[in-house]
């Protein structure tokens, strides 16, 4: 890390080299359980590094406070979806991408009704291109699922929701 300065001199973009750390750091602090003092480290590294290296990593800061406990977080994964969907306020700029990797870590560990749900919240294009595997692998017959194929902006949050009865049903 002492050799930051020399990045340029590699021939890769320092914003580049960021993004693929916040993208990592953040997936990192979401698949492990963390004690109260290895938080408060990793968080005194962020922020030093931040400042050092005149980086951004506000959204592995964010993962690392909402953790899996957020509470409007809670609510989405369990079917409470509202208009501010994960967030108790403006939505960051960083807010997709730091549900794609809750999207992944979900899709990993098998947590496909919570996934639907999550999906159903994200304003990206990337749930056009998701799996949809994970849709046909869940197992109850009546499913309330987010509609993952229309998800834009100009759409009500009814209109965004689909009701199926059953998986093979899409």
């Amino acid at each position: 890390m002492e050799e930051w300065d020399q990045v340029d001199n590699h021939g890769a973009e320092n914003e580049e080299v960021v993004a693929a750390l916040n993208d990592a750091w953040t997936a990192a602090i979401l698949c492990a359980e963390l004690t109260s003092e290895e938080q408060v480290d990793i968080r005194i590294n962020l922020e030093t590094w931040q400042d050092e290296w005149d980086a951004n990593f506000e959204m592995c800061l964010e993962a690392l406070q909402q953790g899996w406990d957020y509470l409007p977080l809670q609510r989405v994964l369990q079917g409470e979806i509202t208009q501010r969907g994960v967030w108790d306020r403006e939505p960051p700029d960083y807010a997709d991408n730091l549900a794609l990797i809750r999207l992944q870590i979900l899709e990993r560990q098998q947590r496909y009704q919570e996934y639907l749900y999550l999906a159903g919240v994200v304003k990206s294009s990337w749930c056009v291109r998701s799996p949809m595997s994970a849709v046909m692998r869940i197992a109850p017959n009546h499913l309330i699922i987010p509609s993952l194929v229309n998800n834009n902006d100009n759409q009500t949050l009814g209109e965004r929701r689909a009701w199926l009865v059953s998986p093979t049903g899409i």
